[in-house]
């Protein structure tokens, strides 16, 4: 699958700028990523090879965007995700998400990223940061 587009808007038209990706896989290698697109395009939920965390962008306006559809059921490089967001060096807070249970939340590009640990594995912000930014290099 191809993709080609260079300026994305978000639901209440801010540009944000997408580096062109013109190739068949991200140049850094095996895929790690599983997109999981949420309906009418208005996040991204991430499942990430070998970890017991998920990684969540959404529109900071819960806006459409309709780039995540093409995204969805594909596995991802490190290159396709970075595409989107840089992933580090990012200032994390705490806090309760949508399913009541505790995440990691910081902005990034313009997305709001939520690092979200699995069911009853407790979150370790060390240690979830420091393997996303691992992942990411």
């Amino acid at each position: 699958m191809q993709f080609s587009w260079s300026v994305a808007t978000i639901g209440n038209q801010r540009g944000l700028q997408v580096p062109e990706r013109s190739e068949n896989q991200g140049a850094s290698g095996t895929p790690t990523f599983k997109g999981f697109a949420h309906p009418q395009g208005t996040g991204l939920t991430l499942s990430v090879r070998g970890c017991r965390w998920s990684l969540t962008l959404k529109t900071p306006d819960g806006g459409p965007y309709p780039p995540f559809e093409e995204y969805h059921q594909l596995e991802m490089t490190a290159a396709d995700l970075q595409r989107f967001i840089n992933g580090r060096g990012l200032d994390w807070k705490r806090q309760t998400g949508e399913t009541g249970r505790e995440e990691l939340v910081a902005m990034d590009n313009g997305f709001s990223v939520h690092l979200t640990p699995a069911l009853e594995t407790p979150l370790d912000e060390a240690a979830m940061v420091a393997e996303l930014e691992a992942r990411l290099a």
